[in-house]
């Protein structure tokens, strides 16, 4: 334009076009969510070791960003389950009555479609030589029943189960071998996209441990390795979610009152042991260089992580009074005390809105939790009601995606083994109150049957 080589008067479009982007990015900002920062990103944020750590082995961490690894998270979410009494708890249960039954065989389904087609119920025979090849070419760790429950607690807690598959061939028969990997032990090798899948496998992550041990590497299905021994191996992954490497709890959306469950019962645990209930607030002025080259002899990072570690509930043992001297001449330190939360309603509301809102991110009812207590026989059908409406339908997507995972490694044995007329059947488990369900379904259907009168009877053919 300076060289008058254009134009620059704005035409009417574009003076519309300014203001309707204007008007476009005006109305975003108001219904654009507040960029909150996380609440407790030093719960979850990993320690210098483990990110050095992640700096010298190339391993894929749990969670993270570019800055961040992130692996922590994984730690915390196994936390979560141990600590938060409404969260283990739901978590125990769910597995329970999807898996808690007895194992049975039944005839493959198609995962993805109902194709409406009757399927006779398998004959003894058949049931007979299902079970036989299993125990011929199978092994479980720990049996099926406990196996399969492993598998699904890994995913309620984590996100992922894996499976350790090896086969070996003994004196011309293949024997096949499915193991449970714990998910704090294994860790996916960074690869570049399109290279092999290969996973770690450790008891401890650590730099001491690795520089004497080194962990086993196995690939990810379809691919195997052989072992020291000679057997094949592989990796099967299930994930939820869409995660490029791992996957997240299906009740992530409850993660902030799961750790609001433990936060508070530790509170109020220090209270009653050591009387620490963050009563102070201590301000200090002047701090110096060698307030921090103090703190670092004791093995601190500065004078203020001293301090967070010895005052606040952050620290591992934390106290309730500071005794700390001063120049002569020098400011006078201010302390203001802070009277405890004591007050008990408080506690009870808030306990019952994070109990309330962890049961809705698992997707179970507080009378399946029997949180809601029901007497009588009336009690136990409204119960059944419940546990079939609400929570039945969350506890078989729970257990068809379990079972459909390990009903696809038994597939890979059918294929070694030559017996791929195993495909037509698959392990299930009944549910703990099957029996329960299904007399009040057949209640329910005498109760709603269209009654037939009764026959009048004549008084004149009545024998006296």
């Amino acid at each position: 334009m300076a060289n008058n080589c254009c134009d620059d008067t704005l035409t009417q479009q574009q003076i519309d076009n300014a203001a309707v982007s204007a008007n476009m990015r005006s109305a975003f900002r108001s219904v654009q969510l507040p960029q909150l920062p996380d609440p407790i990103p030093q719960e979850i944020g990993d320690a210098d070791w483990l990110k050095k750590f992640f700096d010298t082995y190339k391993y894929v961490p749990y969670a993270g960003t570019t800055k961040e690894t992130g692996h922590s998270l994984l730690y915390w979410y196994l936390m979560l389950a141990k600590l938060s009494p409404t969260h283990g708890s739901t978590i125990n249960k769910i597995v329970k009555y999807a898996f808690g039954g007895k194992a049975y065989f039944e005839r493959a389904e198609d995962p993805e479609y109902d194709t409406r087609e009757e399927e006779a119920p398998m004959s003894i025979n058949e049931i007979q030589d299902y079970k036989a090849a299993l125990k011929t070419y199978v092994s479980f760790e720990g049996g099926v029943s406990e196996f399969h429950k492993r598998l699904a607690t890994s995913l309620k807690q984590t996100g992922n189960a894996y499976v350790r598959f090896s086969y070996a061939e003994t004196l011309g028969v293949i024997r096949a071998s499915l193991k449970f990997v714990k998910p704090q032990t294994a860790m996916y090798k960074l690869t570049e996209p399109g290279e092999m899948r290969v996973l770690g496998i450790s008891p401890y992550w650590t730099n001491e441990y690795l520089q004497e041990n080194k962990p086993e590497h196995i690939p990810l299905f379809p691919n195997f390795v052989q072992n020291e021994i000679g057997a094949n191996e592989t990796i099967f992954h299930l994930k939820e979610g869409d995660g490029t490497w791992y996957g997240k709890p299906d009740s992530e959306s409850g993660d902030l009152y799961k750790y609001r469950e433990v936060q508070d019962a530790t509170y109020v645990i220090r209270q009653a042991a050591g009387n620490f209930t963050g009563q102070m607030i201590i301000e200090v002025e002047g701090i110096e260089e060698a307030d921090d080259q103090d703190a670092q002899s004791l093995g601190f990072n500065s004078f203020a992580d001293r301090m967070e570690h010895q005052f606040t509930q952050k620290g591992a043992n934390p106290q309730s009074i500071l005794v700390t001297s001063r120049p002569i001449g020098a400011k006078e330190m201010f302390v203001f005390q802070v009277k405890p939360n004591t007050n008990e309603n408080w506690y009870t509301e808030m306990g019952n809105q994070n109990a309330e809102y962890i049961l809705r991110s698992h997707g179970v009812t507080k009378k399946f939790m029997a949180f809601d207590q029901a007497v009588g026989l009336s009690g136990a059908n409204a119960f059944i009601e419940d546990y079939i409406l609400n929570v039945d339908p969350m506890i078989k997507e729970l257990r068809y995606k379990v079972l459909n995972f390990t009903n696809a490694i038994l597939s890979e044995v059918w294929k070694l083994v030559g017996m791929e007329q195993m495909n037509d059947y698959s392990i299930s488990f009944e549910s703990p109150v099957k029996d329960m369900v299904e007399m009040y379904i057949e209640g329910q259907k005498n109760a709603n049957a269209p009654k037939t009168a009764n026959p009048v009877t004549d008084p004149q053919n009545t024998i006296e």
